[in-house]
């Protein structure tokens, strides 16, 4: 826009017509959103047409054309202000083509995007790590004596509320029922892929497995707490960019704790729409 006002102004010094400024620079900017809009298109219709370079002068020599079409109009036919105009008009299109490039601002250029924190080579391959660690820490219970098991399951890293919530329950009952070595955590958040194994379905059903394999089936509990959004149709959010994971459901839970055979259980799903848990459970 300013180099279009600069054009008008550099135009009325040529036809000395200082009062048609106005009238001049409303004539050449009129077009400009039409322009904008054409400038997003052609790029596209010369790829894929193959002739790129073809699409590009045909849409210059249009503005040129336009352009100069408003200072006949607006300023008149007189030799030699036309052809003087003319060449104002081509200078105003070369500068704002060639010396301005053309990007659009509101996405970030894909070279200097981030990379998920998954995509990282050195992370994927961590993860076979983590649930494998977390896996094994889990102790076989003591005979005789009722223990509590702990699984915390936040399938959601959109917002840190699931994993900081999953977190403190851990940590209350790892100090005040000795679940400590009896537990394990499954969590998807951006600023904690070191430090617990994915929350998907399938690792959360390798961990029931394993806590029943440890714990004494006849007098041992496991408390199962789940943290996540949850939408109309019971569904659990599951979120861990650049992954597609699949949503953990009520009759999916109900089965993989009745396969794990898991007698004493307390469930907590801390969700919306989290009462679509009860009758399947």
């Amino acid at each position: 826009m300013p180099l279009v006002l600069l054009t008008a102004l550099v135009l009325v010094q040529i036809y000395g017509a200082a009062e048609r400024l106005l009238l001049i620079a409303t004539a050449l900017t009129a077009s400009d959103a039409l322009f904008e809009l054409a400038s997003l298109v052609v790029p596209m219709a010369g790829d894929v047409s193959g002739f790129p370079r073809a699409a590009i002068l045909l849409f210059l020599a249009w503005i040129w054309a336009a352009s100069v079409r408003a200072v006949m109009v607006c300023a008149g036919r007189q030799r030699p202000q036309l052809l003087q105009g003319v060449l104002a008009v081509t200078a105003m299109i070369a500068i704002g083509f060639f010396a301005f490039p053309r990007t659009e601002v509101w996405n970030e250029p894909a070279g200097e995007q981030d990379p998920e924190p998954l995509a990282q080579e050195r992370l994927f391959h961590l993860q076979g790590q983590l649930i494998e660690r977390a896996l094994a820490a889990i102790q076989p219970g003591r005979p005789g004596v009722p223990e509590l098991y702990f699984i915390g399951f936040a399938p959601d890293a959109s917002q840190d509320v699931f994993v900081n919530e999953m977190r403190y329950v851990q940590r209350l009952l790892d100090e005040r029922h000795g679940t400590a070595g009896h537990s394990i955590a499954l969590a998807n958040s951006q600023e904690a892929l070191e430090e617990f194994p994915l929350a998907s379905v399938t690792n959360l059903e390798r961990a029931t497995r394993r806590v029943a394999e440890r714990m004494n089936g006849d007098e041992d509990t496991l408390f199962l707490y789940i943290s996540a959004h949850g939408y109309p149709d019971y569904r659990l959010s599951a979120v861990q960019p650049p992954l597609e994971l699949a949503s953990l459901t009520p009759t999916a839970l109900a089965r993989l704790l009745q396969d794990a055979g898991i007698k004493w259980r307390v469930i907590v799903v801390s969700a919306c729409y989290a009462g679509g848990y009860i009758e399947p459970l």
